[in-house]
């Protein structure tokens, strides 16, 4: 027991000095950031109307962030204090550091979107489609950061009046997951197949994967495919508010209730109806967009199930591997 209490204080005390450096260092880039010839702002009327400046997300350096650590400390992170984000809190949405990072680059780098790889018109419009459902994901996430029980009725109301107003083929995003003691972050999309009937679709980097489809090809490592899909789905059932309000208590409300279960055998349930689980997998299967991929190391899902998004964003639009690849390896660049 004393062992284990000096630990802990040991612990505690590590996480107080890293929080008084970055507090300190954020001090110092606001009272220098006038001076900083890289900070930029633009306006974009085009694809934020209700954001007169739309600055850099995150404060002081990005390697101060867990932006930073969610990117590259994948292999490195469990069983540190980092893991999850730790001692560095997440300040700002991950989808509108992504968002950010491209939109920046395109506007003060364009070389660095290689001709080689996008270049046709229709590639180069595939990526901006791209951007404006992850930007009206960031805006979906914000309207639905909601605090009390009045708040996530009001937001519920709100995001069922916006999915009865999708044309056909159109996308809605968000980031969610489940809020516990051990909790995990994914990424929802609907599209409005027809009239009548929705796609549901859950972008996943870790936890929960089991339900996904998985494959040994490449073994010993294992690979999943992220995208969780339920297709068909009436438009009475998915507009059901009873849904959406379990899926924002699950992913808003801290419960030791809410776990990886709570979705995958209650919640998607819902959606799928008299479906049955081999159905369900079986339409991933079929979804030409789909792919494997190598599930997280460490507790840094709330930046890889944007990764998985946008790469499955990206492939909806015409897209392949290569582009996808690229895209993600401009954000590793931007953020270095």
């Amino acid at each position: 027991n004393k062992q284990r209490k000096k630990k802990e204080e040991k612990k505690m005390d590590d996480i107080k000095t890293i929080e008084e450096f970055i507090k300190e260092q954020e001090e110092q880039y606001e009272k220098t950031k006038g001076k900083i010839e890289n900070e930029k702002t633009y306006y974009d009327k085009r694809t934020w109307p209700e954001m007169k400046k739309f600055t850099r997300p995150f404060g002081g350096a990005i390697f101060r962030s867990s932006l930073w650590f969610g990117e590259f400390g994948g292999p490195h992170l469990s069983s540190t204090t980092y893991n999850g984000g730790g001692p560095l809190k997440l300040a700002v949405s991950p989808m509108k550091n992504w968002v950010w990072c491209l939109r920046d680059t395109i506007k003060e780098k364009p070389e660095w979107i290689s001709k080689d790889i996008f270049k046709t018109t229709e590639e180069k419009k595939a990526l901006e489609k791209t951007l404006e459902i992850l930007e009206r994901g960031v805006r979906v996430g914000e309207k639905l950061r909601v605090k009390s029980t009045k708040g996530m009725v009001e937001g519920v109301t709100w995001f069922i009046e916006e999915l009865k107003k999708m044309k056909e083929g159109e996308y809605i995003c968000m980031e969610a997951g489940w809020s516990s003691v051990v909790g995990h972050a994914v990424v929802y999309h609907v599209t409005r197949e027809t009239k009548e009937t929705y796609k549901f679709i859950c972008s996943n980097s870790g936890g929960g994967i089991a339900y996904h489809r998985s494959s040994r090809m490449k073994y010993p490592e294992a690979s999943s495919m992220p995208e969780y899909m339920i297709n068909n789905i009436p438009a009475e059932r998915i507009l059901n508010p009873a849904i959406w309000t379990l899926a924002f208590k699950i992913c808003k409300i801290n419960s030791v209730h809410n776990k990886g279960s709570s979705l995958y055998q209650i919640l998607f349930p819902l959606m799928a109806g008299e479906r049955t689980l081999h159905e369900v997998l079986r339409d991933v299967k079929m979804d030409k967009h789909r792919g494997y991929h190598r599930p997280q190391m460490a507790g840094n899902c709330f930046y890889q199930c944007i990764v998985r998004a946008s790469r499955y964003l990206l492939t909806t639009q015409g897209l392949n591997e290569t582009h996808t690849k690229h895209i993600h390896y401009v954000v590793r660049r931007k953020f270095m």
